[in-house]
């Protein structure tokens, strides 16, 4: 923990000491997943997503809390990066020639009714969100947006596969309850 709070305040040595830890083990799952495109390239990224990019942003590295040994961490964070990476590379070779991806193609006009539907529901939602704790919504950030499995989340966490799959049952429990009385 003392080690990532030292990179978290941009010290220099840290991150060396941190790099020399955790630089064979990322190469060494590149190679256990036969990743075969640049490493360097794929290591460099995940420094930048340790570090945060841009002036006071805050990086991966920030929101480790210590639950989990910093080594564990990392090296989950870099294989999600790596499987990623391997997923969008696989969906480019697939893809015929000459396509438009999906996310490239301009979205249908939204009505301004929609747009004020879309709006209120936000709102609900942020609401919902704000009677969680800080660790329900580092759990349903992990889980939904950064699509981290069970197992990962027990690893970072310290917890149980089968503790982390009940909580995150509570919490959703929580939000539908919440979001039920702001529908009724």
């Amino acid at each position: 923990m003392a080690l990532a709070a030292k990179c978290c305040a941009r010290d220099e040595q840290a991150w060396r000491t941190l790099i020399s830890w955790i630089k064979p083990c990322c190469y060494g799952i590149a190679v256990r997943y036969k990743y075969q495109h640049s490493t360097d390239e794929l290591f460099s990224d995940l420094l930048c997503r340790l570090m945060g990019t841009g002036e006071g942003a805050d990086g991966a590295l920030a929101a480790y809390d210590g639950t989990a040994r910093v080594h564990t961490y990392i090296a989950v964070i870099f294989t999600r990066m790596l499987i990623d990476r391997a997923r969008r590379a696989r969906d480019a070779a697939l893809q015929p020639a000459g396509a438009v991806a999906v996310e490239n193609l301009p979205s249908p006009s939204v009505s301004p009714r929609e747009e004020l539907e879309r709006a209120e529901q936000a709102a609900q939602i942020n609401q919902a969100l704000a009677v969680l704790s800080t660790q329900q919504r580092r759990l349903l950030e992990w889980y939904h947006h950064k699509r981290l499995s069970l197992r990962d989340i027990a690893v970072l966490t310290g917890m149980s596969k089968s503790a982390v799959a009940r909580m995150l049952d509570r919490i959703h429990a929580i939000l539908r309850q919440h979001l039920a009385g702001a529908i009724d």
